[in-house]
């Protein structure tokens, strides 16, 4: 079973898709006085891609939680973390980029120094559900391995 959870959106991020669609607009002017219908296109043209490009990074930013891994998902980029190597799951203050869209985040150190940053929605249940999943994954490795296996 596979439980998902969407990015929390920061007011930052609406204001710099905002800010980013002005900019076209201002930025396409020059060409708008040389050829209004020239301008007026290439300024929606722009404009248009500037907005379905980040409403994609929007809708396309996940977190998923299996049996045996977490699944980060962001703008066709995907990051498989196995549970087992999960070593710490701890609050940031960490910016710059990442596949969260929120400043409200959490840092998951795994592997020997690998770490990503990502921003749940509902952070408390992410973890919640994140921990119950580890702890099931390690109990079943713990009992595979403890096992008598006959020669």
């Amino acid at each position: 079973m596979t439980t998902r959870f969407r990015s929390k959106v920061d007011t930052w991020f609406v204001t710099l898709a905002a800010l980013s669609g002005m900019a076209v607009i201002g930025l396409s002017l020059p060409m708008y006085r040389m050829d209004a219908r020239a301008g007026l296109a290439a300024s929606l043209i722009v404009t248009a891609f500037v907005l379905v490009s980040l409403a994609w990074i929007v809708q396309s930013t996940m977190y998923s939680i299996t049996d045996e891994e977490l699944l980060i998902d962001c703008a066709g980029r995907r990051w498989q973390i196995p549970l087992h190597e999960i070593r710490r799951v701890a609050m940031t203050q960490r910016t710059g980029f990442a596949p969260a869209l929120a400043l409200d985040r959490l840092v998951i150190e795994y592997a020997v120094a690998a770490s990503i940053v990502i921003s749940p929605r509902d952070k408390r249940a992410f973890v919640r559900e994140l921990d119950a999943r580890r702890a099931a994954s390690s109990s079943k490795s713990n009992a595979r391995t403890t096992s008598p296996t006959r020669e």
